[in-house]
Formats: structure tokens, C-alpha cells, sequence
């Protein structure tokens, strides 16, 4: 006989778990969810206390628990953005919504809703013409030498860099034979290589840190180190956990950023470099 995972008593003779403790299990992590996200703007009438207790009498980890909490945090942070911009007012009401839970900031930044919604206030700065400030706290030292008129801004850990390659190749081409067709006049194959095909790929590069400030995006590895002028690009394409971008060069190839916030690295190098 198993045991039923929910409730750890015997499930019975070719059973896994007890139906009616999967279905209190599942009704009790819907209602959490609908609790406090239906009364995210309205802290009176949302007591995380009680919400805590039915997780526990209905077999919801703590774990789980607290994932539930830092979702509905961030299923509402993404409606805030719908419009692209994160008021005061909403950044406050979020903060309340923490404080109230009496969870660490480490619980809502598992999902990155946290730095999300700080990245989100530095936009609205941004686009608000308000001093950019520096709201991140570095422990240890980074392998930047910055300029003396700029600051970090954001920085995003454990990034993939990728660049563009061009392969070309010929189709159609000879194998060099020299054929005399008549008196004085010969065919020389190896004249006529056929047409060039060119194939395009991204190839991993390397993996290492981006620095973001008022002027330059950074990029540090153990293999590869630069940094670029937001006024020298010329095209960027967001991602939804990626960027894309081209620098102003005839041999400069298109490289892509993966693991960064696409959307927040878009709006910020858009809006400042204009």
C-alpha cells in the first residue's frame, strides 16, 4: 500500500493518493491565488494569516505557499505594465502587498519580480526626466572600468553572448580542368568558381556579466571584454529574455544578450540614447 502524499496516510490497495486530499489541495492553492491577488489593492480585506493556515490544513508547503504569494505579485506587476509605465502609486501599492505578506525579499525575487519592479521604477525616472539613481548593492568588486561621468545603472549575471556569423560558399565550380576547344582558345573551368551562397548562423560566444549605465552597455568574460556607446547603435531587438544589437561599423556583427531583461534593456537604451 502507498502513501498519499498529501496527507501521508495510507492511500489504499493500488492507489497513490486520496481524491479528496488532492482536490482540497488544489482548491485551497485556487483560492489563495484569487485571495490575494482580487484583494492585491485592498490590504483591509486580505489577512495573509488566514491564507497561511488554509495552506497548511490543506497540505500547501510552505514553499508552495510562498511561491503562490510571489506570483500573484507578479501577475499584477504585469498589468501595472500593460500601459509600459509603472506608476508611484502602483510601485507603493506592490510594496505594501510585501510588507503585508511578511515574506523576505528573496521569496519575490525568485521570479525576478522584485528586481522588476525596481527596473520598472528606473524607467519611469527615466522617462520623467528625474535623476537616475543607482539602486543596486554590489558586493565585491566588478571587472569594469567605468567612465568618470557615469554609473552603474543595472547589472544582469550569468548573460550569453552570441554573435552573427557569415559563412560563404560557391556552388557550381569546376574541378580546374584547362579544355582546348579550338585553335588558340581554351575554356579554363577553374575560371568559373559558380555563385557564392552565404549561410548565417549565431554561435555561442561567451558567458559573463552586463553593466548598464547612463552611457555604454558593458560586457565582461574570461574570454571576451567591451563595452558599446548606446549612440553607436543602429538597430536593437528585445527578446523576451534577450536583446539583440548591431553597432555602427562596416565589420560589425550582430551579437545577442541572453538572459537579460529584454523589455527593461530595450525602453532604457532607447530612451536614454535620444
Amino acid at each position: 500500500m502507498g502513501k498519499c502524499p498529501y496527507c501521508n496516510k495510507s492511500a489504499g490497495i493500488f492507489k497513490k493518493h486520496h481524491k479528496e486530499c488532492e482536490e482540497k489541495y488544489n482548491r485551497a492553492k485556487a483560492n489563495i491565488t484569487k485571495t490575494a491577488t482580487e484583494n492585491f489593492e485592498d490590504l483591509n480585506n486580505l489577512n495573509f494569516d488566514q491564507l497561511k493556515e488554509l495552506a497548511k490544513e490543506s497540505y500547501v508547503s510552505e514553499s508552495e505557499y510562498q511561491d503562490i504569494i510571489s506570483e500573484s505579485y507578479l501577475n499584477v506587476l504585469d498589468q501595472y505594465l500593460d500601459d509600459g509605465v509603472l506608476s508611484k502609486e502602483e510601485e507603493d501599492r506592490l510594496e505594501s502587498f510585501m510588507k503585508n505578506s511578511n515574506l523576505s525579499q528573496e521569496v519575490f525575487d525568485k521570479n525576478d519580480s522584485l528586481s522588476k519592479t525596481v527596473r520598472a521604477s528606473i524607467l519611469r525616472d527615466l522617462l520623467n526626466g528625474d535623476e537616475i539613481k543607482n539602486r543596486l548593492k554590489v558586493n565585491g568588486n566588478l571587472p569594469f572600468k567605468f567612465q568618470k561621468s557615469e554609473n552603474l545603472i543595472w547589472l544582469f549575471q550569468n548573460v550569453e553572448l552570441f554573435e552573427q556569423r557569415i559563412k560563404t560558399t560557391y556552388k557550381g565550380g569546376s574541378q580546374g580542368l584547362s579544355l582546348r576547344i579550338a585553335k588558340g582558345i581554351y575554356y579554363r573551368t577553374n575560371s568559373f568558381r559558380g555563385h557564392p551562397v552565404k549561410t548565417t548562423k549565431i554561435v555561442p560566444i561567451a558567458t559573463g556579466i552586463v553593466a548598464l549605465t547612463e552611457k555604454h552597455i558593458y560586457f565582461a568574460s574570461s574570454i571576451k571584454n567591451f563595452r558599446i556607446n548606446y549612440n553607436k547603435i543602429i538597430t536593437i531587438d528585445p527578446y523576451s529574455d534577450g536583446i539583440g544589437i548591431t553597432k555602427d561599423g562596416v565589420t560589425a556583427k550582430p551579437q545577442v544578450f541572453k538572459n537579460v531583461d529584454g523589455w527593461f534593456c530595450y525602453n532604457f537604451i532607447k530612451n536614454i540614447s535620444e
